[in-house]
């Protein structure tokens, strides 16, 4: 691959890498902004749907291109790198701010060398290594160590994200391993499509158009989980899954 080439990527996986992590940094306030008037289970489950909905008419296209034996691969993905942590993250931030679930959402790089090293025999380099060390104890600052030097966790709730994450670990993993060669519109609404047929199932349980009727707050809630689910869902694990496949192309 000419130097050039792989210069000008970098520079544009860059780029991707920092509004990827704008968007996925404001997802936790937007969750939070949800929650005043929806439950955890509506929050998670009309995400999914509506994020899945979004990237539909993008994904039949493609889907004649997707063999069997990458489906169950997407499907990993679909539930460990979306369907699974929608709802860990929504049941974990009605006891735990926006900044600490951001906080704890950076142990992701320490899972995805973890597991890529147990489960998928991934040689790291000793850089690599150190920059995970060092993202994780930035992370273990944020989370134990508030700005008026008080410590603020509820470990219950906490240990939900840190499970979300292992399963994001997961999810890179097959992601670079399995799926590389699959176009990341269709890993990223694949996996949604899959991970959305439980989800709407529960939404339609769950109560939703009553709050919707009922709760003066609906409206503004809904506002931010559309947003959440369009951007924060969609349109990011689209970004993520190119970064994650390109990446390899590169090491």
């Amino acid at each position: 691959m000419p130097d050039f080439f792989i210069m000008k990527q970098n520079w544009k996986s860059a780029l991707m890498l920092v509004v990827l992590a704008l968007v996925w940094g404001s997802s936790f306030m937007l969750m939070k902004r949800a929650l005043i008037a929806f439950n955890p289970i509506q929050l998670a489950s009309f995400r999914l749907s509506l994020a899945s909905l979004t990237l539909l008419p993008l994904v039949i296209p493609k889907l004649k291109t997707v063999s069997k034996k990458d489906w169950q691969f997407i499907a990993i993905v679909g539930f460990f790198g979306n369907g699974i942590p929608a709802f860990l993250f929504a049941i974990a931030q009605t006891h735990i701010n926006s900044a600490t679930a951001g906080a704890l959402n950076a142990l992701t790089p320490l899972f995805t060398l973890v597991v890529g090293i147990v489960l998928f025999q991934k040689k790291h380099t000793l850089l690599r290594k150190i920059g995970v060390v060092i993202g994780l104890l930035g992370s273990l600052f944020l989370i134990f160590v508030r700005s008026n030097g008080t410590y603020e966790v509820n470990f219950g709730y906490a240990l939900l994200i840190v499970i979300a994450t292992l399963f994001y670990g997961v999810s890179t993993n097959v992601i670079k391993s399995k799926l590389q060669h699959v176009n990341s519109i269709v890993v990223a609404g694949g996996g949604l499509m899959l991970a959305s047929f439980p989800a709407m199932f529960i939404l339609y349980n769950s109560g939703f158009v009553d709050v919707l009727n009922t709760n003066p707050k609906a409206n503004e809630a809904l506002m931010y989980l559309s947003t959440l689910a369009v951007l924060g869902s969609a349109f990011a694990l689209v970004l993520f899954n190119y970064l994650s496949s390109f990446t390899r192309l590169l090491m």
